[in-house]
C-alpha cells in the first residue's frame, strides 16, 4: 500500500531466496540484475519495520526490491508488466538444482514418515546449516526456528535425524510441508561457496510472538 504502483506483487521466490540469504548470493544478484531498476533491502521484521527500510531506498525508477532473507517485490503499471519483470528476474537468478538421494526406507516412529526432503539431514554440512538457524520468516512461522533434532512437547512438524533423514509428522499441515520443500529447494540450489546467514534468535522471537503471524498460523491450520 505504501508503494506508488498500480500493481504490486510479493513472492517468496526460491531463486531470490537462494541469493538473498548470503553475502555471496547478494553480490551475485547485484551483478545478475545489473541494468534493472532494483534495490537490495536489508532484513527487517515484516510489516512496518520492513516498510520503513523499503521506503528509505525506493526512487521514482525503482521497480524491483530484493528483500534480504525474505523474498521479492515487483511493482508496475499492469499485471502483464509485473509478470514480465518477475519472469526476467527469475531467469537471471535461476540456478541449477543438485541431484539428491531419496528418502530412507527404514522404519519410523509411530506418527511419522520419512520426508522426501530427507537428503538435507544426510549431508553433514547441509544438516548443520538447517539445524542451526532459520533463513527467512515463513520458515520460523510454520516450522519453528531451525529444524530440531529431537522431538518435544511443542510437536515440531519436522525433525532432523543427522546422517539418516528428516522425520515428518503425519499430521503436518500443507503449509508446513510446503515450507520444508521450500527449504530443500533453496539448499539444493545453494552453491558450495556461498555461506547463508540465519536471521538470528532475536528476529525469530519477534516473529513467533507477533499476533499477526499467530493469526496467519491459525488460518493455515484450517486448510
Amino acid at each position: 500500500a505504501a508503494l506508488d504502483f498500480a500493481v504490486v506483487a510479493h513472492t517468496h521466490s526460491v531463486t531470490t531466496l537462494v541469493h538473498a540469504i548470503s553475502p555471496e548470493g547478494r553480490a551475485a544478484a547485484a551483478e545478475k540484475l545489473a541494468g534493472l531498476p532494483f534495490v537490495m533491502v536489508p532484513y527487517a521484521k515484516p510489516g512496518l519495520p520492513l516498510t520503513r527500510e523499503i521506503l528509505k531506498r525506493v526512487t521514482s525508477q525503482t521497480r524491483i526490491f530484493v528483500l534480504q532473507n525474505h523474498g521479492l517485490i515487483v511493482g508496475g503499471a499492469t499485471v502483464v508488466d509485473v509478470s514480465r519483470t518477475i519472469a526476467d528476474v527469475e531467469d537471471r537468478l535461476r540456478l541449477p538444482a543438485r541431484l539428491v538421494p531419496q528418502a530412507p526406507d527404514d522404519d519410523t516412529p509411530e506418527g511419522f514418515s520419512w520426508a522426501a526432503e530427507s537428503w538435507m539431514a544426510m549431508q553433514s554440512d547441509i544438516c548443520e546449516r538447517v539445524t542451526s538457524g532459520s533463513y527467512y520468516p515463513d520458515h520460523v512461522v510454520f516450522l519453528g526456528p531451525a529444524l530440531p533434532i529431537d522431538n518435544h512437547d511443542g510437536n515440531p512438524p519436522a525433525i532432523a535425524q543427522p546422517g539418516t533423514g528428516i522425520l515428518l509428522r503425519d499430521d503436518a499441515t500443507p503449509s508446513q510441508r510446503a515450507m520444508l520443500k521450500c527449504l530443500s529447494d533453496v539448499f539444493r540450489r545453494l552453491p558450495d561457496d556461498w555461506w547463508p546467514e540465519p536471521i538470528g534468535v532475536e528476529a525469530e522471537a519477534e516473529l513467533l510472538n507477533w499476533d499477526a503471524e499467530k493469526y496467519r498460523q491459525a488460518l493455515a491450520e484450517r486448510q
